[in-house]
């Protein structure tokens, strides 16, 4: 995962990952958007397009997400069947899954977003897998803040190049007008 500082290309890494390591029948990662305070949906695996679109976007409030988000821990519901009513609960039994694993994407700096891991056969998450996938999460944070930084800082080099451009252009346009003022002066 650290090994790209592109994030489209650590995010398909992540899910792709976490799908090892769970054997899910589908992994999902969205990002939160404070702003809307909504999590939308970044990547995904093993879920197809025409269910994929009403993943999109799921409200923080009153959604799993939101509450693993908020508590700082993962949320293993064993059975959708008999869970609380929620979106993410209705558009994953649609869809086919049974039980669900939501694990917070967090770090000191704040909430990034959540991985969700979906079986299609209901049952426990073992605390081992529990376990192993907050550690995950964490080095997926680490990811990609990582990816998100060097985005930053490449954005901003261009940014700085484009000036420096700019600042050339008018000092070669100084250093012809300084001669053509010394022309003029004798």
């Amino acid at each position: 995962m650290s090994s790209s500082l592109n994030l489209t290309a650590v995010l398909p890494t992540v899910a792709a990952r976490v799908n090892e390591i769970t054997r899910a029948d589908s992994v999902l990662i969205y990002g939160l958007d404070p702003a809307h305070h909504t999590f939308n949906l970044s990547g995904a695996i093993g879920i197809d397009k025409a269910t994929e679109g009403r993943h999109l976007a799921i409200d923080a409030d009153n959604s799993p997400l939101g509450e693993a988000a908020a508590k700082g821990e993962p949320i293993a519901i064993p059975d959708l069947e008999f869970s609380a009513d929620h979106p993410l609960r209705d558009v994953a039994i649609e869809a086919g899954f049974q039980s669900v694993l939501v694990v917070p994407l967090v770090d000191q700096k704040g909430i990034l977003g959540s991985l969700v891991v979906l079986r299609r056969n209901a049952g426990e998450f073992s605390q081992n897998l529990i376990g192993l996938m907050k550690t995950f999460a964490h080095q997926s944070v680490l990811a990609m803040r990582n990816a998100r930084l060097f985005t930053e800082v490449d954005h901003k080099s261009h940014e700085l190049e484009a000036a420096n451009s700019i600042v050339r252009e008018q000092a070669d346009k100084l250093q012809e007008q300084t001669v053509q003022l010394k022309d003029w002066n004798k």
